[in-house]
């Protein structure tokens, strides 16, 4: 079984095509696909589609969301285990590589 691990982005950091939960100061969460930011009628408003209400017990389908006044949110991104792994194996060959290249084994690349 693949663990998850939530990170908390902010409001303009948020990717387009990026699956995040949105939790709502209410304890309400959302589970949808990032699809760009606007300016409407003087507020900020975030756009999701493919939106879940995963707070109730059976999930409801919302095809297409719009956030007003963002600062009653927040926004977690879905990070896998496998892909934390992955990066840090990377990661490690990469500072294999140029610990050889360099000829220090002190050497590291962050």
């Amino acid at each position: 079984m693949e663990l998850l691990v939530f990170k908390e982005t902010k409001f303009m950091e948020l990717v387009k095509g990026e699956k995040y939960i949105i939790k709502r100061f209410n304890k309400t969460y959302y589970n949808g696909i990032f699809t760009g930011h606007a300016f409407k009628f003087g507020s900020n408003i975030s756009m999701f589609e493919e939106v879940k209400d995963v707070s109730k017990p059976t999930e409801i389908y919302i095809w297409k969301l719009e956030f007003y006044d963002d600062s009653a949110r927040t926004f977690h991104k879905m990070i896998r285990q496998k892909e934390q792994r992955q990066n840090a194996m990377e990661l490690r060959a990469v500072n294999l590589l140029l610990q050889r290249i360099v000829g220090d084994n002190a050497f590291k690349y962050l």
